[in-house]
Formats: C-alpha cells, structure tokens, sequence
C-alpha cells in the first residue's frame, strides 16, 4: 500500500512541478492528458509527442529564464518524465497511472468539474477573515465525488489553519470546522490536526449518530 501511495504522490508531485514551470493551467483534464501522452518506452523521441512536447519545451525556457532552484527542478522533472517514467515496466506505471486517472475521472464528472475545475474566488484562508464557507454535497446526491470535494476542503482548511501566521496570538480570530455525519470524512490527518488544534484558535466539532459509525 505504501508504495503505490508514494508513487502516485511522487507522480502528482512531478505533474505539479512540470504545469507549474510551464505555466499551464492545473486542470485536471490537462494533468490527465499530459499523462496519456508522456513516453512510455525508453528512447521514445518525445519531442515529437503532441502537447507533450509543448509544455515540456516551455517549462524548460521558463526555468532557465528563472533562478537555480527552478532549474534544479526542471532537471528533475525532465529526468523523471523521459528516464524513469518510460523505464518503469508496464505493469508498475499502469498501477500508480491508473491511481490517479481513476481518483481524477471522479472530479471531472458533470457538476463537480463546473465547481473544482473553473475559476474561482472562495480559498480556504478567506475563512480566516471572517467567511463562513458551507460545502452543500449531499452524499445521497453527489455520491463518491460530493465526498471527495468535501474531504479535500477539509484537507485545505486544516492546513490553511495550521499555516496561519497569528498562530498562538490571543488576538487571532477563532474558526471552526464543523461536521455532520463526521465518521464519512474522517482522515489520516485529522490525527496531526487535532492536538494542535487549539493552539491554531480551531474548533473541530464532529457529529455522528453513534459510536459505531466512528468505529467503522
């Protein structure tokens, strides 16, 4: 489990750094496209793959137009996606690929793309302002991606928080994370999230119907 997690984290890390670089728009319909096309076999000429090509060539001219730590990662980017990527065998690349293809094609669908993948002016941090945000996806509705949309706002909001530079000051505002039927959402990092919480000025209220909805 841990290798296919790091692998596809390490997949996403490099995806990020490439659009980053390049200045293409992180959609993930693009990220999706990007993926289908980069080579998959060593010494594929890949500056002959549509799009491909395209974001790889303007991701170099912005790094060498940028400072060392950009072309430390420009290196780093192109040696996984015409080295390592291609030398990967078949059955390995598939499974990380197929990891985040799968988790991708959920928030592309009709409704949650409209939402997550056009433009936007609500971020995480603007709760610390004083915005009361409510992410209205009923599960009965929305189903797999309704549930997704509101775990990765959470994920946002925690780190939000967790980074937010009045911490520990007495005159940073309070906020609140509020969860009905909470078990649904439950992470790996609400661990890290909930010790500190109160040094961040967080309140973390979670409501279920009983206990064994948390158990499960």
């Amino acid at each position: 489990d841990d290798f296919w997690s790091n692998t596809t984290n390490e997949l996403m890390r490099m995806l990020f750094n490439t659009f980053l670089l390049a200045g293409e728009p992180l959609t993930l319909r693009r990220l999706i496209r990007f993926i289908n096309r980069a080579p998959s076999a060593p010494g594929q000429p890949w500056q002959t793959i549509e799009y491909f090509a395209d974001v790889i060539t303007r991701a170099e001219e912005n790094s060498k137009a940028g400072d060392d730590g950009d072309r430390d990662t420009f290196y780093e980017v192109f040696e996984y996606w015409t080295k390592t990527f291609p030398k990967t065998t078949e059955v390995t690349r598939s499974g990380f690929v197929t990891g985040f293809t799968a988790m991708a094609s959920v928030l592309t669908g009709r409704g949650i793309n409209d939402i997550i993948g056009t433009e936007t002016n609500l971020t995480p941090e603007m709760i610390l302002s004083g915005k009361i945000v409510i992410l209205d996806f009923p599960l009965k509705e929305s189903a797999q991606g309704g549930l997704m949309v509101q775990a990765i706002w959470k994920l946002l909001f925690q780190q939000a928080i967790e980074r937010r530079s009045d911490k520990n000051q007495t005159t940073a505002r309070p906020v609140f994370l509020w969860e009905d039927e909470g078990h649904m959402f439950f992470s790996q990092h609400d661990v890290d999230f909930q010790p500190t919480a109160r040094d961040c000025r967080a309140s973390h209220v979670i409501i279920s119907q009983n206990i064994h909805n948390l158990l499960h």
